[in-house]
């Protein structure tokens, strides 16, 4: 859990690579899911 904690707070550091399609930008753009892949990887 606190491993995926560490990476978000990394990518939000980040600035968002717009021009790279990332799944994981998805991810940081939008917060609700996140949290909902952060509960479900409790």
């Amino acid at each position: 859990e606190s491993m995926i904690f560490s990476n978000q707070q990394t990518l939000s550091n980040m600035p968002e690579p717009d021009e790279e399609p990332d799944p994981i930008s998805e991810e940081v753009v939008e917060p609700v899911p996140t949290s909902a892949e952060y509960a479900l990887s409790e």
